[in-house]
């Protein structure tokens, strides 16, 4: 629906990207604005799209394993954006990722053990520091994205997904507080962070896994 009127968007207005262009980013009944936002998660998404289905040479495995990437990158796309805006992480979002992550774990990959150790190295370590700091600073959904990470990626790549979004965070967070938008104190959206990161990690995996290889071997 139209977040200004409420008035239910047909089909053919939700063809990503070509609608809004046709439509000059405005809402077909009552012409307000519509948020550059929905034309850049799908920009986003397309790109993502392409850039996972050329590292992967299709075989019936290797399809099985597309598949689950893209609804991985999918699900992290929504997340990063509806954390950034609303604060929250959608239950329905990481709970998709967990049974998926799941079933391809049991299905297809043979390295469980390293996963089930980072679902529960880093879903615990989030876990305590949410508990910790009565989460004021950690919400739970960032605890519950942070478990969806370690079993989705692993325990040593999920040590580089969350190292890099902690690192992110802070500079994002020095920077406004440089601007003068933010302090020490400031609310800031960390499960964009881990999401983001999260993309970044389906992206570029093997450019990742090279420098991980650097650091701890």
């Amino acid at each position: 629906m139209c977040p200004s009127c409420k008035a239910t968007i047909a089909w053919y207005d939700l063809i990503p990207l070509f609608s809004f262009l046709f439509l000059r980013g405005r809402c077909r009944k009552c012409r307000k604005t519509i948020s550059l936002t929905y034309p850049l998660v799908e920009l986003l998404t397309a790109f993502c799209f392409w850039q996972i289905g050329r590292s992967i040479d299709l075989t019936f495995n290797n399809t099985i394993f597309l598949s689950y990437s893209l609804l991985l990158v999918s699900i992290f796309i929504a997340l990063l954006f509806i954390d950034l805006k609303h604060y929250i992480l959608p239950d329905e979002f990481i709970i998709t990722g967990f049974t998926a992550s799941a079933a391809f774990l049991l299905t297809f990959h043979q390295d469980w053990k390293t996963k089930i150790a980072g679902l529960i190295l880093w879903g615990g370590l989030f876990w305590a520091l949410h508990l910790i700091k009565g989460g004021k600073y950690l919400g739970f959904g960032d605890v519950k994205l942070a478990g969806l990470i370690g079993i989705a990626f692993g325990l040593i790549e999920g040590l580089f997904v969350i190292y890099f979004a902690v690192i992110a965070g802070t500079i994002a967070g020095l920077i406004l507080m440089i601007m003068g938008r933010g302090g020490l104190k400031s609310r800031l959206p960390f499960g964009s962070f881990l999401a983001g990161a999260s993309i970044i990690f389906l992206l570029f995996g093997k450019i990742t896994d090279s420098i991980l290889k650097l650091l701890f071997l």
